[in-house]
């Protein structure tokens, strides 16, 4: 049992939900059928979870940031708590990013940059309301920078990392 609340936010979407403890699952049928071309970026605000991204064990605590990419399968358990969530056109992070696979990263909340990108998606839920439409395009890519700048520099030692690709010189100075 669960509530949420969302708004549109130009190609994106904000929200938070609210959840009581239960299972989770994301099969290939449910992927099949929806094919959502887009990756749920939530930050944690209260409650625990663990799951399984396609192979990949995750697990996030409070203030940890979790990518799921709905192209793919999942299945997890999460403990009462609450999110704020961003749904992202999978296209618009994956240009910016050094790696292939985004499922099931987590972004740890003791790193300054999942730090700073926290207090970007709070301050952004907080003024959403407000912000003229004008805006919105460099408010969404102020948060897919600070989002490709928390992924990319990550502690690269996990199991699910990729050999990092080149960036082109757009995207370096963009992340610079």
């Amino acid at each position: 049992m669960g509530s949420g609340l969302s708004r549109p936010f130009g190609a994106m979407t904000v929200g938070i939900t609210k959840f009581n403890d239960q299972k989770v699952r994301r099969t290939r049928q449910i992927v099949t059928r929806s094919a959502l071309e887009m990756c749920v970026v939530q930050l944690a605000l209260a409650g625990q979870a663990q799951g399984d991204f396609g192979g990949i064990d995750a697990d996030i605590g409070l203030g940890d940031i979790l990518i799921h990419d709905l192209t793919q399968v999942m299945s997890g358990q999460i403990t009462a708590g609450s999110r704020l969530c961003i749904v992202v056109p999978r296209a618009d992070l994956q240009r910016l990013v050094l790696r292939n696979n985004l499922h099931g990263i987590v972004l740890r909340a003791k790193n300054p940059r999942t730090r700073l990108l926290s207090e970007y998606l709070i301050g952004l839920d907080k003024v959403l309301a407000d912000l003229p439409q004008d805006a919105i395009p460099a408010a969404q890519e102020a948060l897919l920078i600070l989002l490709a700048s928390a992924i990319n520099g990550r502690d690269g030692n996990s199991a699910e990392d990729t050999p990092p690709q080149p960036a082109d010189e757009t995207t370096r100075y963009r992340l610079h």
